[in-house]
């Protein structure tokens, strides 16, 4: 049901054919498709401009795939205790993709927002470094 390249491509099969609730496109829930030169990607499977998950609590999907805790990342929002300034909340590709800007905002869980560059959120946007 969701395609190789679909921000839902790695949801388990056991939700093929079953209906799922989405809600409002918000720019800091989901955002546009970063390309490695912060230009917009388009999606592979539908060759329409894409979109990537901006905000989620388990950005390793560890929940789904029943990872063990010591191997899982931390600095997620479904550990009580995530490191607060390298926890990411969300980032948004919107002054990359539309203004092409070379930054992108990136909230954290201690409530600071930081400019990352284009490449950086690219290649790892909820592995932020820490200030």
């Amino acid at each position: 049901m969701f395609t190789k390249g679909s921000c839902l491509s790695d949801i388990p099969d056991s939700f093929d054919n079953e209906f799922m609730y989405q809600y409002r496109y918000d720019s800091y829930d989901q955002t546009a498709l970063l390309g490695p030169s912060g230009d917009r990607m388009t999606d592979p499977d539908t060759k329409l401009p894409g979109f990537q998950i901006a905000y989620t609590v388990d950005w390793t999907g560890s929940t789904i795939k029943n990872t063990k805790l010591q191997d899982d990342a931390q600095n997620q929002l479904k550990y009580p205790n995530a490191p607060l300034a390298e926890t990411v909340l969300t980032l948004c590709t919107y002054h990359s993709t539309t203004a092409h800007s070379d930054k992108c905002p990136v909230i954290f869980a201690s409530g600071t927002v930081r400019p990352m560059s284009a490449k950086t959120a690219y290649e790892r946007p909820w592995r932020m470094p820490p200030p």
